[in-house]
This record gives structure tokens, sequence and C-alpha cells, in this order.
């Protein structure tokens, strides 16, 4: 349980690392994550029906709602998106090759600091 509360609470990396440290075996630890997963896909399909769209305001049966804004991704944004990725990982990978993830974990909140 320790490690599915970490895994919500942080992901993966918390997962683990509790995992790691409670000494969870493989099988438990798969086990855990397939069942973790197959809740989610019953979960949140779940919260966004019963979310629907019940707006009582008068703009709503209508359709007419002037603040709504439409995100539009080309294919330039997800290649930046995938670049950047991949520079932080290659950064990462060379200041701690035996450690990479919590090395491109600090990269990552390093640069959403800069920018």
């Amino acid at each position: 349980i320790a490690s599915l509360s970490a895994k919500n609470i942080g992901g993966g990396v918390n997962f683990c690392a509790v995992a790691a440290t409670l000494r969870v075996g493989a099988v438990a630890q798969s086990v855990a994550l397939a069942a973790d997963n197959v809740m989610a896909l019953v979960y949140f399909p779940l919260c966004n029906w019963l979310a629907g769209d019940r707006d009582p305001s008068p703009d709503a049966a209508s359709g007419e709602s002037g603040d709504e804004t439409v995100a539009v991704v080309d294919a330039g944004s997800l290649l930046a998106a995938l670049g950047t990725a991949l520079g932080i990982l290659a950064v990462a990978s060379r200041l701690s090759p035996r450690a990479p993830l919590p090395a491109a974990t600090l990269c990552a909140l390093g640069l959403a600091a800069v920018l």
C-alpha cells in the first residue's frame, strides 16, 4: 500500500523507490502496477463521465462561451518537445551515468524554473 500511495503522489519513480526500500518482490510489484493501471482505466473515465457538461449558466445551453480557447498542437511543437526531452536525457546521462532518471528530473526542473 505504501508503494501505491507513493506512486499516486509522485509517480512511478516514487513507487519503485518505496518498493525497493521495502524489498517488495518483482512479482508483487508487477501485480500492484497492473492493478493500479486497471483501476486508473476505470477511475479516470468514470470521473470524466460524472463531471459531464453540467454547466447551469444560460450561455451553456446555447453553446455560446466567449472564453473558450482551443489548444492546437502542431508537428513543430511535438518535435520541439521530443527534442527537449532527448536533450535533457542526454545531459542527465552525462551528469550521472549510473542514475540518469533522478538527474533527468533535476534537469527538467531546472529548465522549467529558468523558462
